[in-house]
C-alpha cells in the first residue's frame, strides 16, 4: 500500500457516492430489510413456486451410445439408441442422467455374443 498520494485512481466525487447509494437502498427495498426481510423472501419464493414449470423441467432426449460408452453421430453395428431424459432449469443448466450398466435381456438391440467370445454392452 502506497500512502505517498500520487496514486492514478481518483476519488470518487459526491454524486457518485450518493447514485451508488440510491442503488444499494432499491436493491434492499426489493428483496427486504430488518422486519420485512422474512415476508419478502416468502413472496419471492412463492412468486417462483407459482411458475414451477419455468423453473424445472424435463425433456426427452435420444442418444446413441457405443459399447464403450461414447456416445456417437451416426448409427453402426455397435450403437444402442438410448432414450433418456433432459433435466433443465431456468439458470440455463442442464444435466443428463446416464446408465451404468444395460442388462442384456433389457436390450432388444443388443447383439448375441458369438460362440467362445464374450462381448460387453
Amino acid at each position: 500500500m502506497d500512502f505517498s498520494g500520487g496514486g492514478a485512481e481518483v476519488p470518487p466525487d459526491a454524486a457518485t457516492i450518493e447514485a451508488k447509494l440510491a442503488d444499494i437502498e432499491a436493491q434492499l427495498a426489493t428483496t427486504g430489510s430488518g422486519s420485512t426481510v422474512i415476508a419478502k423472501h416468502l413472496e419471492l419464493v412463492a412468486e417462483s413456486l407459482g411458475k414451477a414449470e419455468q423453473q424445472l423441467w424435463i425433456e426427452p432426449v435420444t442418444i446413441l451410445m457405443d459399447r464403450m460408452g461414447v456416445r456417437q453421430s451416426r448409427p453402426d453395428g455397435t450403437t444402442v439408441e438410448l432414450q433418456l431424459r433432459e433435466l433443465h432449469n431456468a439458470a440455463g443448466a442442464t444435466a443428463v442422467s446416464l446408465p451404468v450398466a444395460i442388462p442384456r435381456g433389457r436390450n432388444p438391440e443388443a447383439r448375441r455374443p458369438r460362440r467362445g467370445r464374450r462381448e460387453l454392452l
